[in-house]
């Protein structure tokens, strides 16, 4: 009787397992998503203050300017098959690239935990199944808040100027998403909307 207890598995216990592996895919998810907003901030940070554009040309090696392949663009996986080097000229990539891309990607988990998981527990992937796309809002917010502090710091490392063009950009789609999540919130009363 004591060896068949292992083999019994049950609903709440499959349900907890199922849960587990969803945590972990959407989580996984989130970190992807970080380190390639993270290798687009890379970008941002760099050409932006410049005057050049962020979209044309695609990436290219910082040194001999030969555009990067679509699977060596791949966020921290792609740095880490060159070892850190341009496929054409061998030159070293700098670190910092695979830096900022790690830290976007631990950022987004992090946000991601604290934002929806933990902070709907009773239905932690309502916004997956359901559809309730409202649920992101602060999740967005935040992590726009973050992802253009964390710009601002590399382009003020690299000892230049931020554009006001950006900082105007990123107010205005901070009001939109801080305005949308006041109304989002129909359960608090009007005094907890202007306090939050």
């Amino acid at each position: 009787p004591g060896a068949d207890r292992g083999r019994f598995v049950t609903m709440e216990s499959m349900k907890l397992d199922s849960l587990a592996w969803i945590d972990a895919i959407v989580a996984c998810w989130f970190a992807y998503l970080g380190a390639s907003i993270g290798s687009f901030s890379n970008v941002v940070a760099s050409r932006w203050p410049r005057g050049e554009s962020v979209v044309h040309p695609g990436s290219r090696c910082p040194w001999c300017f030969t555009p990067i392949r679509w699977y060596d663009n791949v966020p921290i996986v792609g740095w880490l098959i060159l070892r850190g080097r341009c496929r054409a000229c061998h030159w070293p990539i700098p670190f910092r690239y695979v830096l900022v891309e790690i830290l976007f990607a631990l950022v987004f988990v992090i946000l991601y935990l604290v934002d929806i998981r933990y902070a709907h527990p009773s239905k932690p992937f309502e916004f997956l199944i359901e559809g309730r796309w409202s649920l992101l809002v602060p999740f967005v917010r935040d992590a726009l808040l973050i992802s253009s502090l964390l710009i601002i710091a590399l382009m003020r490392v690299d000892q230049l100027r931020v554009p006001v063009g950006f900082l105007v950009c990123v107010a205005t789609m901070l009001w939109g998403l801080s305005i949308s999540d006041f109304l989002n919130q129909p359960e608090m009363r009007l005094a907890e909307r202007i306090m939050s």
